[in-house]
């Protein structure tokens, strides 16, 4: 239909190619109840075994769009994790930490109650090699 002004992508031409090889029909297959509780189970395994698995690497290994597979995760109250380095402590950093360090417990020598009265909100892990949080 050369005259219609939209058509179907390379992508969507390809899944009809896959589908038909892999089912014998050009049909997309039907998502009754039983499949969808297969699917969840698949990907929801794929996150038990591998928890540093990303979505889209998820999608492709399961044959899923990151759509499916992170709707899934939602669903059942998941995120995707990712591990990421924020900074890094160096050497030139241990003036600097000695500098708080010494103040913080100046402060609280002044008022035992001090520490209390921080708002701690931050729930990275701190290590020599750097800060990981999954939310930055």
């Amino acid at each position: 239909f050369p005259e219609r002004g939209r058509h179907p992508s390379k992508h969507a031409i390809m899944r009809c190619v896959q589908r038909a090889r892999e089912t014998g029909s050009l049909q997309p297959r039907r998502n009754d109840m039983c499949n969808a509780r297969d699917d969840e189970e698949r990907i929801l395994r794929m996150f038990k075994e591998n928890p540093r698995s990303s979505v889209h690497r998820a999608a492709h290994a399961l044959g899923y769009s990151r759509y499916v597979v992170h709707r899934t995760l939602r669903q059942n109250a998941l995120h995707p994790y990712h591990f990421q380095r924020v900074q890094q402590l160096l050497p030139r950093d241990a003036e600097q930490r000695i500098y708080f360090c010494e103040g913080f417990l100046a402060q609280c020598r002044r008022n035992l109650l001090f520490p209390d009265r921080i708002l701690w909100t931050d729930e990275a892990t701190f290590t020599p090699n750097g800060i990981s949080t999954a939310r930055w």
